[in-house]
């Protein structure tokens, strides 16, 4: 994270001018700024007769950020993935990232990865994450879908052929119990290995370099840093910290940055 005010200083040495210029943008936002996301901004709606997204249909203009949970469409669990397909789907999702970025939007991704050990949902808990390492008896099955990560980072280009910065935000609301990556399912140093595991994997190993990688916790906190910090990666793996609420009526998460 940044040092002084003139100076980027992010998780990533090779990141991209344009990469290094989202990390800046937030970093400088006034107080009292206030930038609005939603997931799905454009393919979905409540609206039968919006085609631009609810949002635009209101007020005549885009959210700030669009967001997709990359590990559902990947599987085609979600728009705008579609079958089992996960290079189509990678090739779909940067289609739309980059439709998003020509509109002006911060894009953020996340990943509701199914469980690698069971193939069973992002809530079967069953645990696994020792297994996701290096020599690890899943960890061949999980770099699969770091690929489909990193197939996304890659393709999602402007015309010029620039690649779109992203935020990543892996491993979410891992303090709370849903997750199969979750705090009662995985400890602490388990959670932090396995996310710079992600991090090395994508930057080091793929060659990602138009990622900022968000560490956001969730659940009951109550204002404890200690508690936040339990399983904070290290500087050296995150450049946006934030936390994730959760409404549990609507079961929706909120990421707030």
């Amino acid at each position: 994270m940044a040092e002084e005010t003139n100076t980027i200083n992010i998780s990533d040495v090779h990141a991209t001018a344009e990469t290094r210029a989202l990390f800046a943008n937030p970093r400088d936002t006034k107080a009292g700024e206030v930038r609005f996301g939603q997931q799905h901004v454009t393919d979905e709606a409540i609206s039968e007769t919006t085609t631009h997204g609810d949002v635009y249909e209101m007020t005549g203009k885009y959210p700030a950020v669009f967001g997709w949970d990359a590990g559902l469409v990947l599987e085609g669990r979600e728009k705008p993935g579609n079958g089992s397909d996960q290079q189509a789907n990678a090739a779909a999702l940067a289609n739309e990232i980059a439709k998003a970025d020509e509109l002006g939007a911060i894009v953020t991704i996340s990943a509701h990865w199914s469980n690698p050990k069971t193939g069973g949902n992002y809530d079967d808990t069953t645990r696994i994450a020792r297994e996701l390492l290096p020599g690890g008896e899943y960890s061949g099955r999980f770099n699969t879908m770091l690929d489909g990560i990193a197939a996304v980072a890659e393709q999602s280009k402007r015309a010029d052929g620039t690649q779109i910065p992203i935020i990543f935000r892996p491993l979410h609301e891992n303090t709370g119990n849903w997750f199969w990556w979750g705090a009662t399912h995985a400890t602490a140093d388990e959670y932090k290995e396995l996310f710079r595991y992600t991090v090395n994997y994508l930057r080091d190993i793929k060659g990602v370099h138009n990622f900022l990688y968000a560490y956001s916790p969730g659940g009951t906190l109550d204002g404890d840093a200690n508690a936040y910090l339990k399983t904070y990666p290290g500087d050296g793996y995150v450049d946006v910290l934030g936390y994730d609420t959760y409404d549990r009526d609507n079961t929706k998460g909120l990421f707030s940055g």
